[in-house]
């Protein structure tokens, strides 16, 4: 395989480094960004190279690229730099952790599943997606491009997760549902119906009793 380069230094970037790395044993040559975000020179022990010099440095035919960017203004950041980056020629590597029950159909690029993911057969899963640790896709659901899943979702068979959407922790997708494109299903929320496009779905937050922890003598 080529050597690798890792687009970003944040949290998502560690974590990409360290399934790329220590878990697929793929050589990172570099973290990559953008020069007016860089304020360290290096990033896990490798250097933090800037975007503007990566074609020189890095030419897309040596070298394959993850791009590691999170959810940030609804999977927008994370979209805009993945089609920059294909249209400069670089393959974008995917990684499924050894850890994860994958039997999709496909996997596209730009794609990391993490620990625990349960992924059933005859499922699709598209480009620039990524999930965290302990999802559960049901057989035969679609998930388009460009989505992030955190955690322990449950997405019921034969449903299709829009594109560019967001589903929180213990997100519940009934099966044979249809989630709109851009949609943000909020941390705990339950669709049994279809949603439309840029939809947002939240649950109230618990609400803290009247009484102080230090006045509990049973849990």
């Amino acid at each position: 395989m080529s050597p690798l380069l890792i687009y970003g230094t944040g949290e998502l970037a560690e974590l990409s480094y360290y399934y790329f790395a220590k878990q697929g044993q793929r050589n990172i040559s570099a973290f990559i960004l953008d020069s007016q975000y860089i304020k360290n020179d290096t990033s896990m022990g490798l250097p933090v190279v800037a975007y503007e010099e990566c074609l020189k440095k890095f030419p897309p035919e040596s070298f394959e690229m993850f791009i590691a960017i999170g959810s940030s203004h609804v999977n927008r950041k994370r979209i805009t730099k993945y089609n920059e980056v294909k249209a400069k020629g670089y393959k974008l590597a995917s990684y499924i952790s050894k850890d994860a029950a994958v039997h999709a159909d496909q996997v596209g690029d730009n794609c990391l599943i993490m620990d625990y993911n349960n992924i059933h057969p005859y499922v699709k899963v598209g480009s620039n997606i990524i999930f965290s640790n302990s999802n559960h896709i049901g057989h035969h659901s679609v998930i388009q491009d460009h989505c992030f899943i955190t955690s322990n979702v449950v997405v019921g068979g034969g449903v299709t997760i829009g594109e560019g959407s967001f589903l929180g922790i213990n997100a519940t997708i009934r099966d044979h549902v249809s989630i709109g494109k851009s949609n943000v299903i909020g941390a705990g929320a339950i669709i049994l119906h279809d949603t439309q496009d840029g939809e947002v779905y939240s649950v109230e937050s618990t609400p803290a009793r009247k009484c102080k922890s230090d006045r509990l003598k049973d849990l």
